[in-house]
């Protein structure tokens, strides 16, 4: 029952307010009995009856009540709703490493981004960064294959050199194909050498040293080429010397056979003497032909005619030829 005088809620069956002590109740005998206003009330009576048995909850009772009930239900709301949220970020995690392993790099990106979005964690960018470069990685192995097909061995080389990944699969494929390429520098190198373009060899290795700075099969095959073109440079001056010291000789010879020719000409019409102690008559001009007869030294013999045969110079003296050695003193 509800004070009219202060409005606090009394049991039903209390007679006076057990706030301010107002009357609740009328009855006929109030009706009737006048009252003297000056009546002074037993209160401890009045608390014994009323008080102590009223059993109802006060409006500071129940404000306390609903104050704890909507706290706890907002604690279990963000218990529940952290709980909740944790497990799907779990699960997301979990979706997120299963495309990585099955390397569905696509997928795994969006479900880092999504994680990333949620959490902003680091570590769920450094995964998506991962990601980029191991695609990336990917896409320059493809170029440079492609290059390395068409030949094109330094652009093959620059795209290698830009993959950087931690895929096992994608740098075991870039180390074979970097031997692939080493190889075929190597062919391309040595068939140069080979046709001795040296400068060609050396602006070809240069060009991938500048590629690729720590290849040593590079730089070892720099310092072959370099060594080969010295020698054969080397090879090639000497060649000309012998040449031109051949060229020479040929040339001296020329003026000797030409001076002998003249000599031999100077000879015909005249007459000569055997200087040699004895000198063989053959009956032709040349060694092949046999001896006729000898002269010895003193003899004088008169020339008809003049011919070259075997080296040396031959004189026809009517009944026979004789070497013009034996007639100028050249042997003995």
């Amino acid at each position: 029952m509800k004070c009219r005088n202060c409005g606090t809620e009394n049991d039903d069956k209390a007679l006076f307010c057990m706030d301010c002590g107002a009357k609740l109740q009328n009855d006929d005998f109030d009706k009737t009995l006048n009252i003297n206003k000056d009546y002074e009330y037993d209160t401890e009576k009045i608390v014994e009856n009323n008080s102590f048995k009223d059993n109802s909850m006060g409006f500071k009772q129940k404000g306390t009540i609903f104050a704890v009930v909507v706290v706890g239900l907002i604690a279990f709301s963000l218990i529940f709703n952290f709980g909740f949220n944790k497990y799907k970020l779990s699960k997301l995690e979990s979706s997120a490493v299963a495309n990585m392993e099955s390397k569905n790099y696509d997928i795994a990106r969006e479900k880092y981004r999504e994680l990333y979005e949620k959490t902003e964690n680091k570590k769920y960018l450094d995964e998506i960064n991962k990601i980029d470069s191991s695609l990336e990685s990917k896409e320059n192995l493809a170029k440079a294959t492609q290059n390395f097909e068409n030949r094109a061995y330094d652009r093959a080389l620059e795209y290698l050199e830009n993959i950087n990944t931690e895929d096992v699969e994608v740098i075991s494929k870039k180390e074979k194909l970097k031997e692939k390429i080493n190889a075929a520098v190597n062919s391309e190198i040595s068939l140069l050498i080979g046709n001795n373009e040296y400068d060609s060899a050396l602006s070809a290795i240069e060009a991938y040293i500048a590629v690729d700075s720590e290849n040593e099969e590079f730089k070892s095959l720099k310092d072959k080429i370099t060594t080969d073109k010295v020698s054969y440079e080397e090879k090639v001056k000497s060649e000309a010397q012998i040449q031109e010291q051949k060229a020479r000789a040929d040339e001296l010879e020329a003026q000797v056979v030409k001076l002998k020719k003249s000599n031999a000409a100077n000879l015909i019409g005249t007459y000569q003497y055997v200087t040699s102690k004895r000198a063989n008559v053959r009956s032709g001009p040349g060694f092949s032909y046999g001896v006729s007869y000898s002269l010895y030294r003193g003899d004088a013999v008169y020339v008809f005619d003049t011919k070259s045969a075997d080296g040396r110079t031959w004189c026809n003296i009517g009944n026979g030829w004789i070497s013009y050695r034996t007639l100028n003193g050249e042997a003995k």
